[in-house]
């Protein structure tokens, strides 16, 4: 699932996650965001995106990976009820997150529940 922070504040968010956590009113100086507009032109963009991966999933992954923000990070993931810690080591072939474990095995995980940079 996707889920977009609209219009919250720093406050909104929990303690834990202000360090991290963002919404596009914060990322756009404090400027409301309607839903309906931004609705409209995410699943636009959603849709011009499918429709490119059918055509050249291997170029749309490439894109993907460039600008990944866990690449080379450590993180931590829940998957079920199993909780993981690794570094997240880039995309496989099907868009899994590769996850290498401190013990040098590399695991594809094609879903997680949460997944979180360890600080």
């Amino acid at each position: 699932g996707v889920g977009v922070n609209l219009n919250l504040t720093a406050d909104d968010f929990p303690a834990e996650l202000r360090d991290t956590a963002t919404s596009v009113w914060l990322e756009r100086g404090g400027q409301e965001v309607s839903r309906e507009g931004f609705a409209i032109h995410f699943f636009q963009r959603l849709r011009a995106q499918c429709a490119r991966a059918e055509r050249d999933f291997p170029a749309l992954l490439a894109d993907c990976e460039t600008r990944s923000f866990l690449t080379g990070r450590r993180v931590r993931l829940l998957s079920g009820s199993q909780e993981l810690e690794g570094t997240a080591a880039g995309l496989g072939p099907e868009g899994e997150l590769q996850l290498l474990h401190d013990d040098g095995r590399l695991q594809l995980l094609s879903s997680a529940d949460r997944v979180r940079p360890v600080a």
